[in-house]
């Protein structure tokens, strides 16, 4: 994306559900594969142990991340959306105006 598209583009929403969905899904995958070398290389009972504290941390994160996301939509975006309503673009500087 060129640097002109950059400035003029519409400001996007966060996407929480999907990001939430994806980074599950993965650690959900590496956590069982952690689990299952740890098991076999160190000791089962360690596996035992680290597996929940690090799906709590996935899960803590997860939700941190999403309910950040969730109140950028709800009370930032709203800002972003109406400068960008009120601003135009001159084709001749350049620049991006915002307008009263």
């Amino acid at each position: 994306m060129s640097e002109l598209a950059k400035r003029v583009a519409r400001p996007e929403p966060e996407t929480p559900l999907r990001d939430a969905v994806v980074t599950l899904g993965v650690s959900a995958v590496s956590i069982f594969f952690g689990g299952v070398v740890v098991a076999a290389l160190v000791s089962e009972p360690l596996a035992f142990v680290l597996m929940p504290i690090a799906a709590a941390a996935v899960l803590y994160w997860v939700f941190s991340r999403t309910s950040r996301a969730l109140r950028y939509n709800r009370t930032e975006l709203p800002g972003h959306l109406a400068a960008w309503q009120r601003s135009w673009w001159c084709s001749k500087c350049g620049k991006v105006f915002e307008g009263g």
